[in-house]
């Protein structure tokens, strides 16, 4: 059936169309039920709802973002037709039955995830049996290569490399630095990035409080063929549609099975070009892997998965029991980045270290240094201030201010500081609750929300000094990250003296 579109200003999670009742009569859908939607050579599946006022026979109603996501304009005529059965969720079922996926299967289930014919509780019913039961090379594999083929893929037209974090440590704003130093060479780094799953920041969440994150592919090229580099979000490109799917429902579940997380990072490689990679996996108390051992065996993973989609993956096994540098939150993170560019004898050393050591190991793995001289010539483009000017120009590029200041940036404007109870020494900081902190204050949504942390472990602190200030963009929110510090500390700090007898 033939239908006219009409935009309504109607926001959800879920995709949906508005059919009036008596088109939705004819073609035998309730309200609802699904129903397909095809735009030119595309083909979705939506939810139905159905009116007899909202939306006049003849016309469907659509909301901006389905529109936008369809490339419909108030000119284009769409065919809606009644929803065709997948066979995606039997295959899923049988996985959580404990079967393997056979490339058939996962085709069929990628293919459904990617044109939105399945639900969202089947997808989460992937994820969890993905979670229990895990997933083989080879069905990794499979779902990394269905990921790539149903959706786009672009060419920038050069040697494209990329950095990668397996997340879990709060405050990794490393790509802000890493970016414009490899920009400032031969090498493409198309940076993407999907909203944060389990850190109160991703590495674009930051970068929106800089510049637009959200360009169409045309312009992501083009940007990157000017300046060499870039970091914007994945969604809107239409790279690997079936995994912004997944992440959506992993994302309230603070979950992300091994399998999936690879098949995620690689498929986004795979679609971008990109052939050296650096993956960089934090190990430790508070982060997704417990120690160097497990690292280690994650990086072989990488490497061996890698090889088969010929992929060259170098990963570092980096310590992460706290967070990156002293901010946490995507305005924070972004001044502190700009901080260090701009100033970095100022900056904290792990951010500069950790930022010249992985940029250091893609100059490596690529051939344009030699091994062991990556550190020191990654350094270099910080201290000599041509990442600050790459940032900048990728940051004009991108729409933003290239001249602003880090002092301009916004911030929460309620605020509460941490002060020690006692003389002594900062003996550890709490990782994941640091994470749930941030997101309780706001962060990633508000972008000014978030924390700063003046002590990290091993710092000496005085009695009613303060360690940790707390930013939010609403008061309630602040409220609630004040109940959660009454109930327990992310931060233990421990006097010379620990107990007297008698």
């Amino acid at each position: 059936m033939l239908l006219r579109p009409v935009f309504i200003n109607i926001s959800s999670d879920t995709d949906f169309i508005i059919l009036n009742d008596m088109n939705a009569r004819e073609l035998d859908v309730r309200c609802g039920e699904r129903a397909e939607i095809r735009a030119g050579r595309t083909t979705y599946e939506v939810e139905v709802r159905t009116s007899s006022s909202l939306v006049s026979k003849g016309f469907v109603g659509l909301p901006h973002a389905l529109a936008r996501k369809l490339r419909i304009d108030e000119k284009t005529e769409v065919e809606i037709a009644k929803h065709r059965e997948s066979l995606a969720p039997v295959y899923i079922r049988k996985k959580l039955m404990g079967e393997r996926l056979t490339q058939d299967m996962i085709e069929a289930i990628v293919e459904g995830i990617s044109k939105n014919r399945i639900s969202e509780l089947d997808v989460l019913t992937l994820v969890m049996a993905s979670y229990y039961n895990g997933l083989d090379d080879d069905e990794i594999v499979g779902i990394t290569r269905s990921m790539v083929n149903y959706g786009n893929t672009l060419d920038f037209g050069g040697r494209v490399v990329d950095k990668h974090s397996i997340g879990g440590v709060p405050g990794n704003k490393v790509s802000l630095l890493i970016v414009p130093i490899i920009s400032n060479t031969e090498l493409l780094m198309p940076k993407t990035s999907s909203r944060a799953i389990t850190s109160p920041s991703g590495t674009a969440d930051t970068m929106s409080v800089l510049a637009n994150v959200e360009l169409e592919p045309d312009e992501m090229i083009r940007v990157v063929k000017k300046t060499h580099g870039c970091i914007v979000w994945n969604d809107s490109l239409g790279v690997a549609p079936a995994d912004n799917m997944i992440i959506k429902v992993e994302r309230p579940l603070r979950i992300d099975p091994e399998g999936l997380m690879i098949a995620s990072i690689l498929s986004k490689k795979l679609a971008l070009g990109v052939k050296q990679m650096v993956l960089d996996i934090p190990f430790g108390r508070g982060t997704k892997v417990v120690d160097e051992k497990a690292g280690k065996a994650l990086a072989e993973k990488f490497e061996r998965i890698g090889s088969l989609l010929n992929i060259k993956v170098v990963s570092a096994l980096t310590y992460g029991s706290q967070p990156v540098g002293h901010a946490v939150g995507p305005a924070l993170e972004a001044k502190e980045a700009l901080e260090a560019l701009i100033a970095p004898s100022e900056a904290a050393t792990s951010l500069i270290n950790k930022s010249a050591a992985l940029a250091g190991l893609l100059l490596e793995s690529s051939g344009l240094v030699n091994k062991n001289a990556g550190y020191e010539s990654a350094l270099r483009y910080i201290t000599n201030g041509k990442a600050y000017s790459k940032l900048r120009e990728i940051i004009g590029e991108q729409g933003g201010n290239p001249n602003g200041r880090p002092d301009e940036l916004p911030m929460g404007g309620y605020t509460y500081d941490v002060t020690s109870n006692v003389d002594g020494y900062v003996t550890y900081v709490d990782n994941s609750l640091i994470n749930q902190l941030a997101i309780i204050l706001g962060a990633p949504y508000d972008k000014g929300a978030g924390l700063v942390l003046y002590k990290k472990e091993n710092s000496k602190v005085r009695k009613g000094e303060t360690i940790m200030r707390l930013y939010a963009e609403s008061e309630s929110k602040l409220d609630d990250a004040i109940r959660l510090l009454e109930r327990m500390s992310p931060i233990n700090v421990s006097g010379m003296l620990l107990e007297s007898f008698p």
